[in-house]
């Protein structure tokens, strides 16, 4: 499982080039290293699984240049290496994960109201949330799921 993130918090404007490469770095390039590094490990193997976790969003935010560029490229990350690994018996799926009451978005979440009452279920979601989906895409039950992308939001992306 992959699963790091990186925000400064930035426009296109103002996003600088230490800020992009840090960002691309922590989640983009971490991902494909270790895709990349892991794959050979589980082809020896019986094969196995893979996932990536990423944003549900299919937008753009503002003030969130860098960190959505890199999130978007996940999610295309994920589905070529779904199919470059699946003859060695390798699944790679994605989760996108909505509003997630961590510690580390806690306090964020928090500070942008209108988003929690955007979100059908009416409420932020859990870590466990998606943990279970992690926990499902890693299961024998998702043999023949490859490539997709499980957004686990309560429902804020399907609203949009």
């Amino acid at each position: 499982m992959n699963n790091v993130a990186y925000t400064a918090n930035e426009s296109i404007l103002d996003c600088d080039l230490e800020t992009w490469e840090k960002t691309i770095d922590t989640n983009l390039r971490s991902y494909f290293l270790c895709t990349k590094h892991a794959a050979p490990l589980l082809a020896a193997g019986d094969g196995g699984a893979v996932v990536n976790v990423t944003v549900s969003s299919t937008r753009g935010l503002p003030e969130k240049f860098s960190y959505m560029t890199s999130k978007g490229g996940v999610t295309y990350l994920t589905r070529a290496a779904a199919l470059d690994l699946i003859d060695d018996g390798i699944r790679v799926n994605a989760v996108g994960s909505g509003l997630i009451g961590t510690p580390v978005g806690f306090e964020e979440m928090h500070e942008r109201p209108s988003e929690i009452d955007r979100i059908p279920a009416g409420h932020p979601g859990d870590p466990a949330d998606v943990a279970g989906a992690v926990s499902y895409l890693v299961s024998d039950d998702a043999a023949y799921v490859v490539g997709a992308k499980l957004d686990v939001d309560g429902g804020l992306n399907a609203s949009l």
